[in-house]
């Protein structure tokens, strides 16, 4: 009896559980390519919580245009250079109030100063190195700064000075700087040479927002594919509720009816009154190219923290994860801290995707293809005690247990409803009186006594830290 084997077949599970070949490895290129670029041998630039979309080297200074997708964005310049250097960033998806930009200016190996104070220290006392970057020697405090805002973009230039170890930010972009011709200055003075010489000088900036501490509400669509009168009400309700702090896209903004361009969705996507971030679904990557969504909606596995929550968002556009995205998962699992070391470990974590691991109705074609992958999965989530995994493939609303994981199937923002009914997204709600970090999972308060995990005491009662409702249209 023949047979037709697909990509993906099980027939090749050793060599293909954790991805789909090179359809996911080119995905986990794209990723790590919009993380870090290097403009020259000299100068580079890296962000985390956010990506870098586009540089354009040809203007003078350059400008890079950074995506935000967290709430605590950290954006490093390291240069090398004998000259001073200058770039503008250019932030976009950042909400319009609340925005503390802070920058801390770093060497990358000890400076004779930092050696010196070691040495009188004795006793083996020493000065220790930065807390975010443990190879590096801070040369200032972190130190507020200005960022220019024009319409919903902010803007900053900033130029450094690797000889003098010194940086100026200036808010907005000015005009042509010109550059400094000449010779590398020596960077130490004993003229003996050290580590200083070829070190890099650091620029970490840090673009932060406070959660509200009474808590908060977000909303969670998927599944448009590309019905654009659904797309349009759903961003007109989410924008009068007024409260929405930000959306979260589960995947298939497109459909085999692609109407938009990925710019002119981008455009429609930014009416949302907040930051949206998106991950990728099926419908997606084959009705575009992965690279141009990447490009335009920033890394398609991320994660972020927003106290009481950790958002863990993951690509399963092929119905299956990479081993990239494997690894992050379970990293991100562990509840350690992202990418500041000054943040408390999450109470609680959400995870966000496109296909649920399980097929509900226990076939294999809306669910991850391999059913030993989906068991992994679900058994990293309930060890990490993580109770909310919210997908978009199934064109319904509805949830169910996967292990001890309550899965919430929300495809419901364009595509046709399966079995009737009307179109819908999610808002969910997140309680401020859950703490950020408990030991054993138990939240104490003299009131309600010892609630259970993922419950906080409100009113006198234990409740939900998370709940969502369907607002249908």
């Amino acid at each position: 009896m023949g047979f037709k084997m697909n990509r993906c077949s099980a027939l090749l599970i050793p060599l293909l559980l954790l991805g789909c070949g090179e359809e996911l490895a080119n995905r986990d290129v794209e990723n790590e390519s919009v993380q870090s670029v290097k403009l020259d041998d000299n100068f580079k630039i890296t962000v985390q919580g956010g990506s870098i979309l586009k540089v354009d080297s040809k203007q003078n200074p350059p400008i890079a245009y950074v995506r935000s997708q967290s709430f605590d964005l950290r954006i490093e310049t390291v240069d090398q250079a004998c000259q001073p250097r200058a770039i503008t960033f250019v932030l976009s998806n950042l909400p319009e109030r609340g925005i503390e930009p802070s920058v801390r200016v770093l060497m990358n190996a000890p400076t004779p100063e930092t050696v010196a104070a070691s040495a009188a220290l004795g006793g083996g006392l020493s000065i220790t190195a930065d807390e975010n970057s443990k190879n590096a020697t801070p040369i200032t405090a972190d130190i507020p700064y200005e960022l220019a805002r024009e319409e919903d973009l902010y803007t900053v230039t900033v130029v450094s000075d690797r000889n003098r170890m010194s940086a100026d930010l200036l808010p907005g972009r000015p005009g042509v700087l010109d550059g400094v011709n000449g010779a590398c200055a020596r960077l130490t003075k004993s003229g003996q040479g050290s580590q200083v010489d070829e070190s890099a000088l650091i620029l970490r900036q840090r673009i932060h927002i406070d959660p509200p501490p009474e808590g908060y509400a977000f909303a969670v669509f998927g599944n448009n594919q590309s019905h654009k009168k659904a797309l349009s009400t759903i961003i007109d309700q989410i924008t009068e509720q007024g409260d929405i702090a930000f959306t979260l896209i589960t995947g298939d903004l497109y459909g085999s009816d692609g109407f938009y361009s990925v710019t002119k969705l981008t455009e429609e996507l930014d009416r949302l009154p907040s930051p949206w971030f998106a991950t990728l679904g099926d419908h997606d990557v084959s009705e575009r190219s992965a690279k141009s969504l990447i490009k335009a909606f920033g890394q398609s596995s991320f994660a972020f923290d927003w106290a009481p929550v950790r958002f863990i968002v993951l690509d399963s556009a092929s119905a299956t994860f990479s081993s990239e995205t494997h690894s992050l998962l379970e990293t991100w699992l562990k509840r350690e801290p992202l990418y500041w070391s000054d943040v408390e470990a999450p109470g609680e974590i959400a995870v966000f995707t496109h296909y649920a691991p399980f097929d509900p109705n226990g076939a294999r074609n809306d669910g991850f293809k391999h059913r030993l992958e989906a068991a992994r999965v679900i058994a990293n989530l309930e060890r990490a005690d993580v109770h909310h995994l919210f997908t978009s493939h199934l064109s319904i609303f509805d949830s169910e247990r996967q292990g001890k994981v309550e899965v919430i199937h929300a495809g419901g923002a364009g595509a046709p409803i399966s079995g009737g009914g009307d179109h819908f997204w999610l808002r969910v709600e997140v309680n401020g009186a859950c703490s950020n970090s408990t030991e054993g999972g138990a939240k104490l308060d003299e009131a309600c006594g010892e609630c259970e995990a993922h419950l906080a005491c409100t009113e006198g009662r234990c409740k939900p830290c998370i709940t969502y409702k369907p607002q249908y249209f």
